[in-house]
Parts: C-alpha cells; structure tokens; sequence
C-alpha cells in the first residue's frame, strides 16, 4: 500500500504564518523594551562610578565639590575651560580626554558616555554636541568662574556640609551633549532671565527622557535613580541650531512649569523626589 505524502494546506500555512507574526508583534517591542532597560542600566553604572570618583575628590579636598568649569589665569578667550571630568577622572581612569570629540557615538566607549546618547535631540548636522558631556553637574553644588558665565553667575562649589539632605539633592542629571553644567529651571520666569542658564537648562531638560520616557540623577550620598521626565517635557523645536551657539538659537524651545518632576526648589515643593536647588538662601545666586 502507497503511503500518501503529508503536506500543509494553503489555509495551514496562513494560519502558521499569522500566528507568528503575532508573536512577532507581541515580542519584538519586548526585546526593545528590554535593550533601552539595559542602556538605562549601563548609563547608571557609569553614573555611580562618576558618583564614586566624585566622592572620593570630595574627601581629598576639605569635602568640597569640583568646580563644573573654570577658566585658567593666563586665558583670556574662555576657549580653554577646565571641566569637572578632568577634576574627578584621576580618580577612575577613564582618559576623559581622549572621549571627548566628535566621534560617531556608538563607536566612543566611556563612562562618560551614555549609550542612548543620540537619544536626546542630537543628529548628524549638529556635531557640536560631544558624547563624552553627556552628563552635567548641577551648577549651584559644582561651582563655577568660566568666562562664558556671566560674572554676577559665578560661583564657588559647595561642601557637603552645605547640603541639607544629601540622599535628595542632584548632583549630576544627563545632558544632550553641549553643556558641562546646568541649573535645571523649568520656571519660564526664571528661564528667561538668565541668558546662559536659559542654554544649559535647554540641554538638560531636551536629554531626561533619554530612557524609556525619564532619566537616571546622581545624588548627593552616591546613589543613582531613574526618574520619570515630565509630560510635555518642552515645547518647540527639540533640535535647534546651534551653529552660533547663543541665547537666539533656542529661541523656538521653551519650558513647560514642571509639576511633577524633580527640578524643584526645596521651598516650593518639599515632597519632590530630588532638587537642583536645597535652599534658596543659602545656595542660589542672584540672579
């Protein structure tokens, strides 16, 4: 007796083929949740290790922070700033330098660098932006006396025995790649009154919803903490020119008031999970 060959029916096949392509759709969104969770987790790591060697610089120089940048005696352009990466790199080897140019972010391997980098408003025409600032320091802890910052702006650094609640200050908050430090306003009025601030809160808060719709902050005890960004987080255009680099060339991207986020002065919002700004006396300058 002949055996009859088996085979799938066109219906069969169909069916087979739908049903895989269902769990493609269910899957695949999945696995890219579960990448970003791990880019999320990398940044982290690199913001913990930033928070050790910061710390570490803390109890080496009479627990006072790093400046976030500062302009040497003899220059008198402002083009030779020394950044707060180089105050803490000796302390974890991580040759800031050489991760600090424009090279294509996937191929830059650093702590300094957070792996969704280019997931912050950044694109091919607009290689000012560096990978290795992918972070900033929060301006009223890490002081400042850089020539680009307005005089009645500079500021000295903070010790940690000017911190009231160091579990619930930020120190460092993820940048979309141009500023080393930032106020973190949110406040319109505030906003726009401070010219420089008005650049490097725009970098700052254009980069916290780089991961899966929030950001990771350093704290000031060392830990590190995923926060959910605002929703709308700006208004405007989120890839302004930065050809020029002045007050005008984000002049299309303002701020929503930030109701819900961590940027908050302490005064204003007590229960907020983290503040740029403890005490409005003690650590912000006038503006």
């Amino acid at each position: 007796m002949k055996s009859k060959n088996q085979a799938f029916t066109l219906i069969e096949l169909l069916v087979v083929i739908a049903i895989i392509a269902i769990l493609a759709a269910i899957l695949f969104p999945v696995f890219a949740q579960a990448r970003e969770k791990g880019r999320q987790t990398v940044c982290a790591s690199n913001l913990r290790q930033i928070g050790i060697a910061t710390l570490a610089y803390v109890q080496d120089y009479d627990e006072t922070f790093p400046f976030a940048n500062y302009t040497p005696n003899d220059d008198t352009t402002g083009n030779s700033n020394i950044t707060w990466q180089f105050a803490i790199d000796p302390y974890i080897k991580a040759n800031f330098p050489q991760a600090v140019g424009t090279a294509t972010p996937d191929k830059v391997t650093s702590i300094y660098v957070c792996p969704n980098f280019d997931k912050s408003g950044r694109d091919s025409s607009t290689p000012a932006y560096r990978p290795a600032l992918s972070y900033s320091v929060n301006r009223y802890v890490f002081g400042t006396f850089a020539l680009n910052v307005s005089a009645p702006r500079r500021n000295p650094s903070l010790s940690l025995g000017d911190l009231d609640e160091v579990t619930r200050i930020v120190l460092l908050t993820e940048s979309r790649g141009r500023c080393v430090w930032t106020d973190g306003i949110d406040a319109p009025a505030d906003y726009t009154a401070i010219p420089d601030a008005q650049i490097c809160s725009a970098e700052y808060f254009i980069g916290r919803n780089r991961h899966n719709g929030g950001t990771n902050y350093l704290f000031g005890d060392g830990h590190v903490k995923w926060t959910k960004a605002p929703t709308p987080s700006f208004t405007g255009d989120p890839k302004p020119s930065i050809a020029g680099g002045t007050l005008a060339d984000y002049g299309t991207l303002a701020p929503i008031q930030n109701t819900k986020g961590v940027t908050f002065r302490k005064s204003q919002t007590p229960d907020a999970a983290g503040w740029f700004v403890e005490n409005d006396a003690k650590a912000v300058p006038a503006l």
